[in-house]
C-alpha cells in the first residue's frame, strides 16, 4: 500500500519534469548555419605570420593565418601539414543580367480555326481520272 501511495505522489513531479524543454531557445532568434569544413594536406611551401602556403600536387593553397590559428608542432617550410579550414564570403557582387526576358509566346491557334473551308461531315474520295 505504501509503495502505491508513493508512486501516486511521485508521478506528477515526473510528468512536470518531462514537459520542460531540454534547451531554451529565444523565439525569433535566427540560427546561423555552420560553414562546411575542408582540409588540405601537403608540404609547406611558404609560411609567415599572416599566411601558410601548402602544395598539393601542382596546386598552391594559400590559407590565411591569424592569432587564433592553432598550430601544433614545428611549422616550417618543407614540413608535411594538414590544414583544416572553412570558407567565408567577404563580399558578394551581384551582376545585372544582360539578357532581357523574352516576351511570352502566344499559344498557337487551333488548326480548325485556321482553315477557310468549313468542316464537312461527308468525306468522299474521288478516284483519279483515267484516260
Amino acid at each position: 500500500m505504501k509503495k502505491l501511495l508513493i508512486a501516486f505522489l511521485i508521478a506528477p513531479f515526473c510528468a512536470f519534469a518531462a514537459d520542460k524543454p531540454a534547451k531554451a531557445e529565444k523565439p525569433g532568434a535566427p540560427k546561423a548555419e555552420k560553414a562546411d569544413k575542408y582540409q588540405v594536406t601537403g608540404p609547406v611551401a611558404e609560411v609567415s605570420d599572416t599566411k601558410i602556403v601548402v602544395l598539393k600536387g601542382t596546386e598552391r593553397f594559400e590559407v590565411v593565418r591569424t592569432a587564433d590559428t592553432k598550430v601544433t608542432g614545428d611549422l616550417k617550410v618543407g614540413a608535411k601539414v594538414t590544414i583544416k579550414y572553412v570558407m567565408t564570403a567577404a563580399t558578394v557582387d551581384v551582376k545585372a543580367d544582360d539578357k532581357k526576358e523574352a516576351p511570352a509566346k502566344s499559344a498557337k491557334p487551333d488548326k480548325a480555326a485556321k482553315t477557310d473551308k468549313p468542316a464537312t461531315a461527308d468525306k468522299t474520295e474521288k478516284a483519279p481520272a483515267t484516260n
